[in-house]
């Protein structure tokens, strides 16, 4: 059975109303008739390439001018993604296996993009397609020069950090 996604149409550069378009099955190897055998592909370019995006996009939208904090902001850097990920094929299925841990550095900014002077870490110990909610540890460190701002966007991140 084919999928049906919707996908927006173009015509003379402007936007037209979305479009039904079946997707194709997803097909193995040329030795692979019909895809009958299992078969695996590495995929872990695309899972790392993912998770960065999705803490970018939780960087521009979630933690982007936070309100509690006047305004400040929290960056991340340093991601870093280990473990495996892997599709398998039979019979022109796809099925998205990945079992991985995600480290990454978070630094907080004021609301004009200067330094705050909080700082720290965060990583998710395991993150598997099994999981709709993974767990979070967030550590934080502070430096001087922000003060008690340092420390409120500290204390954000320690508590709030985790469920964004």
């Amino acid at each position: 059975p084919e999928t049906q996604v919707l996908v927006p149409a173009v015509s003379n550069g402007e936007p037209q109303p979305l479009v039904t378009v079946a997707s194709p099955a997803a097909c193995g190897s040329l030795w692979n008739v019909n895809s009958w055998h299992w078969e695996d592909k590495n995929c872990m370019d695309l899972v790392t390439a993912e998770i960065q995006l999705a803490l970018h996009r939780c960087s521009d939208t979630r933690l982007k001018h936070i309100p509690m904090l006047g305004g400040a902001s929290i960056l991340f850097s340093k991601v870093q993604v280990k473990g495996d990920g892997s599709f398998a094929l039979r019979r022109g299925k796809r099925i998205l296996c990945f079992d991985v841990a995600v480290s990454f550095t978070w630094e907080a900014r004021d609301e004009h993009g200067g330094p705050l002077g909080a700082k720290g870490s965060g990583t998710i110990t395991e993150l598997t397609q099994d999981e709709d909610v993974p767990c979070v540890a967030i550590e934080v460190s502070a430096t001087f020069t922000g003060a008690s701002d340092a420390k409120a966007a500290g204390s954000w991140m320690q508590t709030h950090g985790s469920r964004v």
